[in-house]
């Protein structure tokens, strides 16, 4: 169920220290991988996603799906078995959607929702993601990947310990894993050197890996500040 909508992976970086924590997570019932643009979020999970024997539902939303019907009608495509109609209410569609997620965990399921930013907006859809987290079958590992925390019950999903954040500070690259990073985009570099880069641009995954390709046709590197300043 939904596992050919998993991104497929080009040559990256395995990043084996966070592949270790997501798997550590799936004993919570929810983890959030949340981060600016360019931290590696999807490619993170999809890498963890094609690692697994579990079944995987990968769902990516967007702005169109803060439109009720839009999104039923887009869930309904992956799976056929959802049976709200265009007059079901958030609510009925959150019921609903963990009713047939119960159904194809067997005996476990990790569920991901990709860019849930898009749909956290006041309105019916973030309303839909709340009743789903609480309706969420046990059996079932959700996954969010956001560019800002979500509004969900954290009091209570943190007094059950059942949430798992990777943000910011664990979606930095090590110096270490931009020394692979460098031998795949074919730059011999020091780890002195990839320090350098890494503490200038703090770890930021895309600024990282387009100054390294900016350092391989050029030969230049001088003038890098923030990841702001020179990407902007």
């Amino acid at each position: 169920m939904g596992s050919e909508h998993i991104p497929e992976l080009g040559t990256v970086v395995v990043r084996h220290r966070l592949l270790h924590l997501l798997e550590e997570n799936r004993s919570k019932r929810i983890s959030i991988v949340t981060g600016p643009p360019g931290y590696g979020k999807s490619t993170l999970v999809a890498q963890f996603a094609h690692e697994l024997e579990t079944p995987v539902f990968w769902f990516r939303l967007d702005n169109r799906d803060r439109d009720m019907s839009w999104l039923r009608q887009r869930l309904t495509q992956q799976l056929p078995d959802l049976r709200s109609t265009e007059s079901s209410s958030a609510a009925e569609l959150a019921t609903d959607l963990a009713d047939v997620l119960l159904k194809e965990a067997a005996p476990r399921l990790v569920c991901v929702f990709d860019d849930v930013q898009a749909v956290m907006a006041p309105g019916p859809a973030g309303d839909w993601l709340r009743k789903l987290v609480d309706l969420l079958p046990q059996n079932v590992h959700l996954i969010l990947i956001s560019r800002a925390m979500p509004e969900l019950p954290y009091a209570s999903l943190l007094a059950k310990d059942d949430l798992a954040v990777l943000g910011i500070d664990e979606l930095r690259l090590t110096p270490e894993e931009a020394h692979d990073l460098a031998r795949e985009v074919g730059e011999d570099l020091s780890l002195s050197d990839i320090r350098q880069i890494v503490q200038r641009l703090e770890g930021w995954p895309a600024g990282v890996a387009i100054a390294l390709r900016q350092r391989l046709n050029s030969g230049l590197l001088g003038g890098l500040a923030s990841p702001e300043g020179t990407f902007d």
